[in-house]
């Protein structure tokens, strides 16, 4: 009995460690990802990129590169069909940013069960000495991330980076078509024109995978 209990100790804790893990390579990548964004909202298709990518990287916050890149786009792209489809992408990064400092700083933790009908619990929540950490065993259920929240951010922040570099894309396109050109933009998003909300994931770089 005592080996089947460590033995589910132990799985909890992988389970946890890994679906952490999987979030937060998701996470990186939309972060990257913001970049191709801005790139391509100040139409910079021909020049040395290195100043600016400097510029961009030398802020150390995705909030502020997050309105760096809006201002491009308002300042550019304004009254385009393809500026209603940044502020829905904007509006969502907005959106995970938060998400993603709600877990950025917390640590994980096994929270024993008070009574028989509970199930022991293995989260991500305030540190120790933290003067939000719960006390209890409620408390901990009610704000403390768990394996599935975490599951839930990474299929999320997968289909927010596909969904930045499709429409980097589109932007690319839209410059590269001539002056004169008519040939319209689909700005949607990816999900929206194909109707399907499961989360896609790059064949490059992708996520680690459990499958």
């Amino acid at each position: 009995m005592a080996n089947d209990s460590t033995t589910e100790h132990k799985r909890e804790w992988a389970t946890l460690k890994e679906d952490y893990a999987d979030a937060i390579w998701a996470w990186g990548h939309v972060e990257a990802e913001l970049w191709t964004v801005y790139v391509a909202s100040v139409g910079a298709t021909h020049i040395d990129l290195r100043p600016l990518n400097a510029a961009f990287f030398a802020l150390n916050s995705f909030e502020s590169r997050l309105v760096m890149t809006h201002a491009a786009m308002k300042k550019r792209w304004d009254k385009k069909p393809l500026f209603n489809a940044w502020c829905e992408l904007r509006e969502r990064c907005d959106k995970a940013s938060g998400e993603r400092g709600r877990i950025a700083h917390r640590v994980g933790f096994h929270i024993p069960k008070d009574k028989p009908h509970q199930h022991d619990l293995y989260i991500l929540t305030e540190a120790l000495w933290h003067s939000k950490r719960p006390l209890t065993w409620g408390e901990a259920k009610s704000t403390g991330i768990d394996s599935k929240q975490l599951t839930q951010f990474g299929k999320k922040w997968h289909r927010l980076y596909y969904d930045l570099n499709q429409f980097a894309l589109a932007l690319w396109h839209q410059d590269l078509l001539p002056a004169s050109s008519s040939q319209p933009v689909d700005p949607s998003p990816p999900q929206s024109r194909k109707g399907d909300p499961r989360p896609i994931k790059p064949s490059s770089p992708s996520g680690p995978s459990r499958e």
